[in-house]
């Protein structure tokens, strides 16, 4: 009998060729990871290059969104966060009762601009799940950080602003 996924498990590996908007050409990097309603966050990983996260997060699988959204942004000490990259993957990609799908995606600019300017790429692996609807469900709406892969994730808000 096949059963029919209910989340995305989605883990943020790592990030490649970022521009560097913090001092000595590093970035205090971290994404947002956003599903309809439902978003969570990565740690910061501070003066890096190439960050790594390896940090991971479950989406309930909603039927109205089509595409899941990363943002990769530079924590500023004074002022708004940097905005480093965007990507989009869109859930029609995913093959529903494959393996696990790890790839590399090209992050361009914001979604309200036709900027199409490289700007470094992210490494994400997506598996289609099916959870216990009993499981304890993360409250839609609030923003929430990932965890390190092989820990559950945790439901409590981030710090406001962040967004």
């Amino acid at each position: 009998m096949m059963w029919t996924p209910t989340h995305i498990e989605l883990v943020v590996l790592r990030a490649r060729h970022l521009v560097g908007k913090g001092k000595a050409g590093t970035n205090d990097a971290y994404v947002v990871m956003q599903l309809g309603k439902a978003k969570y966050q990565t740690s910061v990983q501070d003066k890096a290059i190439d960050p790594e996260w390896n940090e991971e997060c479950d989406f309930e699988l909603p039927t109205e969104a089509s595409a899941i959204e990363l943002t990769v942004l530079h924590k500023d000490v004074i002022g708004l966060d940097k905005f480093l990259g965007r990507c989009l993957i869109m859930l029609a990609d995913l093959d529903e009762y494959g393996m696990p799908l790890t790839r590399w995606v090209e992050l361009g600019g914001r979604h309200d601009n036709k900027d199409s300017k490289y700007r470094g790429e992210l490494e994400v692996r997506l598996t289609c799940i099916v959870r216990n609807h009993t499981e304890a469900s993360p409250e839609q709406g609030k923003l929430k950080k990932a965890a390190a892969v092989g820990s559950r994730f945790s439901t409590s808000p981030t710090v406001s602003g962040t967004s």
